[in-house]
């Protein structure tokens, strides 16, 4: 097994400890020697070399050139293999079996054995069963193997299966994905198609190494041919028993075909009964009948039978046909097991006979189907069917004939047809009587000779015949039927059939074709049961009275063929009934004014009467004529048939007079009378005549215009119409005719003008009516024509608009506000003419002028006035510096422009509302140490007055802490209830940060409507106590050698170490000083090591110290001795130690700092360990930002989120909150759907809040205190502004019994309240507080003075009258008020009740005044009535107090309040969850999986740099002796760089972060030896993972290094 260096046949080389063995290499080792395997060909059993890894348990000599016990050792059962993968151990039990694996897998990858060319397409396999493996697969056209080319439809021979396979190549097919060009691989698959197709029509796949590449294709096709010979080619057929049959052979229908016996033959001739190959599968023979009907195919038998062995062949029994029609005999040779028709069957022999059985002799017959109804003398067909014995139809034998009759009838048929099987009689016809139109039954009689069944009856229906002959009474050919002139003709006719039967038909129509005279119709009807009758009236106009001859044919139109039409002659003569009716009227009446009237007074049809309206047209007769013009006697009867149409009921005996009611003429000149004289006779007679409505004479006039308007000073712009009517109220349309323009007089009271009346022929009209009135009204006109006249109103509107007025208003009344106030009334603009009266023009536009510096909000632009004449701008706020201001409306009318009165604004600064905020500090500067309290601070907010705001709250003013421009912290006042009630507020005990530096306070307040910043303060944060030493900048770990070269001999170089406090800030103070001492020591004070294993500084010395000057000592080079003492590959560290008398007064002690390093004594090895550590710390430092940066974005998602959470707790809150306002929780879920919906539940709120603050209620109209006191503190204000009072009954008699205090004036001091009284010159009530004796007044809830004598509660709701005042503000104050003024006055509900109540207490107490809710007053003296006792009504009184707002007020204002916090939750919630999303977003971008994938390739690369310092410094064995056997242990590594976690051991060393080095010890890791009794090597194959793996080091999560508290815990060591 050991073979020379520079032997060739060597398969390994040896590793000891990382240290090649040159001298010793291993041949072959068992468990990789060449052995058969099913996949793996055997020359890459010799394309294998490797390196075999051992560890210090196996012995090596001196010169570490060659192993001594190594190939004895490895012979050792006791051995065991670690394979080194990825950098992770795994221990081999079976290496044979790793090995084998990886061998095959090498194969598979990387040798290049055969070549694959014409790629076609990539596809997925659904026949592998792994789904892995199932794509994609190339496929390819051909291969080229060993030299030999094998291509698509090539013959090929597969061996080592069983048995052999032959087919054809369909395709290549190779695992991976290979779009072009040439692919070299070592397997693959091979699809064939198997050979021959004949027997086998599938196809297989086996892998590439099954194909056989020595067969030719000449030796495959001959293989192939000798396999065809031996597969079934014919089939002899028997019939053992007789009956047999012939291809294209006729059968009676009764024939039995006799049993078969069936020989399968091959190709030599020679029987078989099963397949040759590799199925041996047994052979069937199938039978199958066919029947081939019209309707399709039909499998009458269908059967396989087996080979009987040496008994009998395949043999089927014999069958019977008793069914006419062509059949299909089949016998087919198929296989066991396998169905008809698939793809091996075709190929097998087969014998198919075809056919014919045909019917046999009639023994009976049957009738089919007959198509009735039947009818007389109709001829209808009748089938009949003949049979044989088997039921199958037969043909009619020649010579016979069927007979066919029914009892008491004719019957015959025509002939006879053949159709089909059936035969069909043609032309069967019946004749005989028939009584009724719904037919007879009868019995029809079939008679055929010669068959076993002759005779068939069946029973039928025999309706009537069709027409056949048509006979019309009364008259004949020869004599005319007498008919009168306009009476009716009836023609009778008779319809029959042939046999003489009532004929019945669907279409037994009948005409009546009249001929002779002109406009004659044609009379038709459908006959019935054999019977019509015909009738009309012919309309003949009879000449001189001599009578008229008609010709009449009637004939049936459906059935002309069969039915003669038939002759009649009618004569029409002259008829006596009335046939006209002439009205005659009085000439003498009509004549003048008629149109349509003969002279003789006749009138005729369609006439006009023009009578006046109104009038009675009487005089009126009739004459009836005949048509002979005879007239018409008139006789009870005939009168009674008369009717007229403008009167209900008639006079009959005035009608047998020949006389007509009077008519009444319309009223009306436009309503038209129709009048109508009718006759109901036998021929309805009737005439018609209209009568006209005419004026009369002049009686009445009606004026009427289109515009009844008319402005002052202005004339009418429409005219005034005069119309004339008579006494029914027609209109006159002859008005030229009837007047001239002196006729027509015009008057009025203030009528001004008017011009000359026009007229016209329908109406007479006058223009420009002018009037001298200047009020707005209703002005009345009076025409007059003679004696009778007409009024007429007009409507005197507004004159054009010159003045501009300000409603509610009066002209420069000013209005005193607060800057950004809201005027109290609403900007309400009036168009008004010269004299005072509103006009209503719509369209005009005004704007609002104002003074320079006065800013109206919302911003008023120019509006244009309502149909009113109005613009309404609404409320307005206004913002100007103090001072006075004015608003001035302005009208642009025409060329014209109007300027309207001045509003006079007067601003005043606002005491409640915050301008700025002050700040001052106690300690000045203000400085503080890291990590403590910061200073105390009052923050102090300003009112536009420069007063403290006292009404300001701690919840609206918060500080901010910055550093630069960003805000780090917020704080509240120190506690919630810290208000000093003067607008001061106090921030005290608030942590500082741990940083230290300059720190900028900044004080925000912020109420909802104002936010107001104060100037930014600056604090100083000092560095704490002093707690460690660190370097600036941590060095990196590093590796020196005690050579001759100074670089390789450097430990540090200029290090910076400082004091620092325990949140890492540098302490720089002066006073600190001292040295610090600096020492060479082994790492972890590690006892094994001895002092001379310690190297030493240059010099020899192992320790030396430097200067520490104001908390800072500056290393300018550390270097070990050349040469020094030291173990190799051991860690030592430099120790630096602090010793100052400064920090040992103060009782302070600082832990050293360790740095370790690497100690080497060979050059080499240590400039290779450097530039390892110098990469590896590289990395580390990426993955150190990397994670920072995965940190910190994890970080932020989950501050989002927690402040998402945050938020969403709140906006649940507010919107339990809401619920308190009167909205459902339906209506809230609905409502914080969306901001928007918020939005516009806010408008609708304030909307409701301004109609209801803006609502009428009862107000004080009691000017206030002078407006330079409306701030002052010590001004309280009048008494009637104090209180609110919401009942108005209370409020009525309270005012009234007050009206000598209200206007009374209170302040706080009696110095105000002479100052005030001076100011306005002695007129002011003043009343001060400190002039009252408070303790002399009645306490505010003292019980009624009845409650200690009655037991029952009085009538009339007794209660203290100071309980229903509502203060605005200054409570406590306004009751010492209230109480002096009202002492205990009680109101009740009627006088009744006081008068009642007072009886009561008089007996026991002193009873106050007492109020009546009805306005009484009983004074404390008892005093009653009069009208010094009774209160005026409300509106009354000069003074009253005011009424409060509604409490829904109060509602809408919260509401409001909640519902604004809850837009902005929502908003805030929104932008929060884009937040998140973005952020997730973002961790699934490029950029971040980028970096995600650079971290782990980093983490991997130090993994790999790790194992190769491993490999460099191994911790030698020599010191540590154990068992002969052992392990793969973890080996001492360089210390990386990183921070320690805050919950790890301190193992790593830390680094610096921010500027500040941390101080802690470096702590080595001692590997442990391995306690095993085996020795352990570690082998790797080429192409394999290899190195040895390091030990796993932890760094420090960025959330450690976050926090201040984390910084504490990795400082602590």
């Amino acid at each position: 097994m050991t073979e020379s260096a520079g032997s060739k046949l060597s398969t390994f080389e040896c590793y000891w400890n990382g240290r090649l063995i040159p001298y010793t290499t291993i041949k072959t080792m068992e468990w990789c020697q060449p052995r058969r395997h099913p996949n793996i060909p055997e020359e890459c059993f010799h394309r294998v070399s490797g390196v075999l890894f051992c560890d210090s348990h196996f012995q090596v000599s001196t010169n570490k050139l060659t192993f001594i016990d190594l190939p004895s050792r490895l012979q050792e059962k006791t051995i065991w293999y670690t394979r080194v993968v990825r950098g992770a151990e795994q221990r081999c039990p079976n290496m044979q079996r790793v090995f084998m694996d990886w061998l095959k897998e090498s194969h598979g990858l990387f040798d290049k054995q055969v070549r694959f060319t014409k790629f076609t397409k990539q596809i997925k396999r659904t026949d592998v069963s792994q789904k892995r493996l199932q794509a994609p697969w190339s496929v390819f056209e051909s291969i080229e193997w060993d030299g030999k080319t094998f291509q698509k439809g090539q013959l090929v021979r597969i061996h080592r299966v069983m048995p052999v396979v032959l087919g054809r190549v369909k395709r290549f097919m190779l695992f991976g994905d290979y779009e072009e060009g040439e692919v070299f691989a070592t397997g693959g698959e091979i699809e064939i198609s198997q050979e021959p197709a004949s027997l086998y029509s599938e196809s297989r796949v086996f892998p590439l190494s099954k194909l056989d590449r020595s067969c030719t294709a000449k030796a495959i096709e001959q293989l192939i041919a000798e396999e065809e010979k031996k597969l079934p080619t014919s089939l002899d057929i028997t019939f053992p028993d007789g009956n047999p049959v012939k291809n294209q052979e006729k059968l009676p229908c009764d024939s039995i075909l006799g049993a078969i016996g069936v020989e399968i033959l091959n190709g030599y001739g020679d029987p078989m009964s099963k397949l040759v190959g590799e199925r041996q599968k047994q052979l069937m023979v199938e039978q199958r009948i066919v029947h081939h009907t019209p309707g399709g195919d039909k499998d009458i038998v269908k059967l396989c039978s087996r080979h009987g062995g040496k008994k009998w062949a395949y043999w089927f029994g014999a069958v019977e046909f008793r069914s006419v029609g062509t059949y299909t005999l089949t016998l087919q040779a198929t296989v066991s097991g396998e169905q008809s028709g698939a793809g091996t069957l075709t190929s097998l022999p087969s014998v198919k006979i075809k056919f014919t059985v045909v019917e046999g002799k009639p023994v009976k017959f049957s009738v089919g189907v007959l198509d009735g109804p039947f009818r007389i003398g109709k001829p209808f067909q009748m089938p009949i069917s003949l049979h044989d014995k088997l039921e199958n139809r037969t043909p009619l034998p020649t010579g016979i004939a069927p007979t066919l009759s029914i009892s008491g009838m004719q019957v015959s048929f025509k002939d006879t047809t053949k159709k089909g099987g059936e035969c069909i009689m043609n032309g069967v016809v019946i004749l005989g009587k028939v009584e009724s139109a719904n037919g007879k039954d009868v019995t029809l009689s079939v008679q055929i000779p010669s068959l076993n069944i002759a005779t068939q009856k069946m029973k039928i229906r025999l309706l009537p015949g069709t027409p056949g002959e048509l006979s019309v009474t009364p008259g004949d050919d020869d004599t005319a039927v007498n008919v009168e002139s306009g009476s009716k003709l009836e023609l009778h006719c008779f319809i029959k059939d042939a046999a003489g039967n009532p004929a019945s038909d669907n279409r037994m129509t009948v005409n009546c074709k009249l001929s002779g005279a002109p406009h004659l119709e044609t009379m038709s009807a459908t006959a019935t049961n054999g019977e019509v009758v015909l009738s009309c009236v012919p309309k003949v106009a009879l000449k001189n009275m001599k009578p008229v001859v008609l010709k009449a044919v009637i004939d049936m139109p459906h059935h002309r063929n069969a039915v003669s039409s038939v002759e009649r002659q009618i004569m029409i003569v002259p008829s006596s009934r009335p046939a006209s009716i002439q009205i005659h009227c009085q000439k003498e009446l009509c004549k003048a004014e008629a149109r349509g009237i003969s002279d003789d007074g006749e009138i005729n049809g369609d006439s006009e009467l023009a009578l006046r309206a109104g009038e009675i047209l009487s005089g009126l007769r009739f004459v009836l004529l005949d048509e002979g013009g005879r007239e018409v006697a008139l006789t009870d009867d005939v009168a009674r048939k008369l009717r007229v149409n403008w009167v209900a009921k008639t006079s009959l005996e005035q009608i047998k007079k020949g006389l007509l009611p009077d008519i009444k003429t319309p009223s009306a000149v436009a309503e038209l009378k129709f009048c109508q004289v009718s006759f109901a006779g036998q021929t309805p007679l009737d005439t018609s005549f209209s009568i006209l409505p005419m004026a009369g004479p002049l009686t009445k006039l009606k004026c009427i215009s289109t515009n009844n308007l008319v402005r002052i000073e202005c004339p009418a712009q429409a005219p005034l119409i005069v119309t004339l009517h008579d006494a029914q109220g027609n209109q006159i349309n002859r008005v030229t005719s009837l007047l001239k323009p002196a006729d027509i007089t015009v008057i009025g009271s203030d009528l001004a003008s008017s011009d000359r009346p026009e007229i016209t022929n329908e109406c007479v009209k006058i223009r420009n009516i002018q009037f001298t009135t200047t009020k707005v009204g209703n002005e009345e006109i009076v025409v007059k024509v003679g004696d009778i006249s007409a009024t007429f109103i007009y409507h005197v509107i507004p004159g054009k608009p010159t003045q501009l007025r300000v409603v509610d208003c009066q002209p420069d009344e000013a209005f005193t506000i607060y800057n950004d106030g809201r005027l109290p009334i609403p900007l309400i603009v009036q168009l008004f003419d010269a004299f005072g009266n509103p006009c209503a023009l719509e369209g005009i536009r005004i704007q609002l002028g104002k003074s320079a510096g006065l800013k109206l909000s919302p911003p008023v632009q120019h509006q244009r006035t309502d149909a009113n004449g109005r613009v309404n701008f609404g409320f307005t706020s206004v913002r100007a510096d103090r001072g006075q201001y004015l608003i001035t409306p302005r009208a642009t009318y025409g060329q014209q422009t109007i300027v309207g009165a001045n509003l006079r604004v007067s601003i005043e600064p606002d005491p409640s509302k915050a301008v700025a905020v002050d700040v001052t500090c106690p300690d000045s500067p203000p400085r503080c140490h890291a990590g403590e309290h910061l200073p105390d601070m009052v923050c102090t907010v300003v009112a536009e007055d420069g007063q403290a705001l006292a009404l300001a709250s701690s919840r609206h003013i918060k500080m901010e802490l910055l550093r630069g421009n960003s805000v780090t912290t917020t704080f509240s006042p120190s506690t919630p209830g810290s208000d000093t009630g003067n607008g001061e507020f106090l921030f005290s005990g608030q942590k500082a940060p741990l940083d230290a530096g300059i720190l900028h306070a900044r004080f925000t307040y912020n109420d909802g409507s104002v936010d107001v910043q104060s100037k930014t303060v600056d604090i100083e944060v000092q560095p704490g106590q002093v707690c460690r030493l660190a370097p600036d900048q941590l060095p990196s770990a590093v590796a020196v050698s005690n050579g001759t070269v100074a670089n390789q001999r450097k430990i540090v170089e200029n290090l910076r170490l400082r004091l620092q406090d325990e949140y890492g800030n540098n302490c720089t103070a002066s006073s600190i000083g001292g040295h610090v001492r600096i020492t060479l020591q082994p790492e972890n004070n590690d006892p094994r090591h001895s002092e001379r294993d310690i190297p030493t500084f240059e010099g020899g010395e192992r320790s030396m110290s430097c200067p520490l000057v104001n908390g800072t000592c500056t290393v300018s080079r550390l270097l070990v001795a050349p040469d020094c003492p030291g173990i190799d590959g051991h860690r030592y560290c430099v120790n630096f130690r602090v010793d100052s008398d400064a920090l040992r007064r103060a009782s302070v002690t600082i832990p050293p700092l360790d740095l370790p390093f690497l100690f080497c004594n060979d050059g080499h090895k240590q400039r290779q360990l450097s530039g390892l550590t110098g990469e590896k710390d590289k990395l580390l430092s990426t993955i150190q930002d990397l994670k920072q940066f995965f940190f910190k974005h994890e970080q932020e998602l989950n501050s989002l989120k927690g402040v998402l959470q945050r938020q969403e707790t709140d906006l649940a809150h507010l919107k339990r909150t809401l619920a308190g306002t009167g909205l459902s929780s339906d209506h809230i879920k609905t409502l914080t759907g969306s901001p928007g919906q918020v939005q516009q539940e806010i408008g609708n709120s304030r909307r409701e809040y301004e109609q209801l603050q803006h609502a009428p209620r009862r107000r004080c109209a009691l000017e206030s205190v002078a407006p330079h006191y409306a701030n002052d503190r010590e001004v309280i204000g009048k008494v009637a502004h104090l209180a609110l009072i919401e009942d108005d009954s209370v409020a009525r008699v309270l005012s009234w019994h007050m009206g000598n205090d209200m206007d009374c004036c209170i302040t706080t001091s009696t110095e105000k309240a002479m100052a005030v009284n001076d100011q306005c010159g002695g007129r002011q009530q003043m009343l001060a507080l400190d002039s009252i004796f408070v303790k002399a007044l009645p306490q505010w809830d003292k019980p009624l003075p009845h409650v200690k004598i009655m037991r029952q509660p009085p009538r009339g709701n007794p209660q203290y009258v100071k309980h229903y005042l509502k203060f605005v503000d200054r409570e406590e104050e306004c009751r010492v008020v209230f109480g002096l003024l009202l002492g205990e006055v009680i109101v009740l509900d009627t006088l009744s009740d006081a008068a009642q109540y007072r009886k009561m207490l008089a007996h026991h107490t002193r009873c106050p005044t007492l109020l009546t809710r009805d306005g009484d007053r009983i004074r404390s003296t008892g005093k009653f009535g009069g009208l010094q006792n009774k209160a005026p009504p409300l509106d009354k009184l000069r003074v009253v107090f005011g009424a409060p707002p509604p409490d829904k007020i109060n509602v809408l204002s919260q509401r409001i309040d909640i519902l604004s916090k809850v837009h902005q939750h929502l908003s805030t919630v929104q932008s929060t969850r884009q937040q998140i999303e973005a952020k997730m977003a973002e961790t699934k971008s490029a950029d971040y999986q980028k970096r995600l994938q650079s971290c782990r390739q980093n983490e991997d690369e130090v993994k790999r740099i790790d194992g190769k310092i491993s490999v460099l410094s191994p911790q030698p064995s020599a010191r540590s002796t154990g068992a002969a056997g052992g392990s793969v242990g973890a080996s001492p590594s360089l210390p990386r760089r990183g921070r320690q976690p805050a919950n790890a051991a301190p193992a790593s060393t830390p680094t610096r972060r921010g500027g500040r080095q941390p101080s802690a010890s470096r702590q080595q890791t001692t590997p442990q030896p391995s306690t095993g009794r085996s020795a352990s090597a570690s082998a790797a194959a080429s192409g394999s993972d290899s190195g040895r793996a390091s030990r796993n080091r932890t760094s420090a999560s960025p959330q450690s290094r976050g926090s201040p508290l984390a910084k504490r815990r990795r400082y602590n060591n």
